[in-house]
């Protein structure tokens, strides 16, 4: 075994994507996280002597969609990282049902513990990295969580008031899924802003009725 953690629940070696074999050892892994078992990788260099920086890749998309790849934490692994990944809970035969940016930023958390208890990483601290959804979840964690060193977002989601509006009956409209993930339209919380903020003016011209 290679990863050691009370966290943990499942550990299994995978053979890497052609490109990274021989280079990194891939694993699929299962963790606690609160009430949760959560699916996600991780990865090392299949040859390193000195304790390895601990990476956290967070994903972007929602539930099946956007998972996460092994090649991804792969590529982290092959430039000398201990690259670890989760598929945030509910998804890829994970229990619970993801929030985005609820209490699976939790499943990011639990990660980073899980990645400092190794003995082949270095203990005081992560480096992170996240695309989309996942620059949201990015932001969330090193809000809470001070064991994060430096952070990287890659056209991250900085403003839910606008993805939600933008693409309003195109194919990446996100009501549906806000209603779903998050547990109601956040519409509700659009329309109290100018009673909490003080007036329709302001709020950005794209956040305000009628727009």
């Amino acid at each position: 075994m290679l990863i050691v953690s009370q966290h943990m629940l499942r550990e299994t070696e995978l053979e890497a994507p052609e490109a990274y074999r021989g280079k990194v050892r891939l694993y699929s892994i299962r963790y606690k996280s609160d009430d949760c078992e959560v699916e996600g990788y991780a990865a090392v260099p299949a040859q390193f002597e000195d304790r390895l920086p601990a990476l956290i890749f967070n994903r972007g998309g929602n539930r099946e969609f956007g998972a996460l790849k092994p090649s991804i934490i792969c590529r982290l692994a092959a430039a000398g990282f201990a690259a670890f990944g989760s598929q945030y809970r509910g998804n890829c035969g994970g229990t619970g049902r993801e929030e985005f940016g609820g209490s699976d930023v939790n499943d990011i958390t639990n990660l980073i513990t899980i990645a400092l208890e190794q003995s082949f990483t270095r203990d005081e601290a992560v480096y992170m990295i996240g695309r989309s959804r996942g620059g949201m979840m990015t932001y969330l964690t090193c809000a809470r969580d001070t064991r994060v060193r430096a952070a990287v977002v890659a056209a991250g989601l900085a403003d839910s008031f606008t993805m939600y509006y933008r693409f309003d009956g195109t194919e990446f409209d996100m009501k549906q899924d806000c209603n779903e993930l998050i547990g109601g339209a956040l519409r509700g919380i659009c329309q109290a802003l100018p009673h909490l903020l003080g007036g329709q003016n302001s709020l950005p011209r794209s956040h305000r009725a009628g727009h």
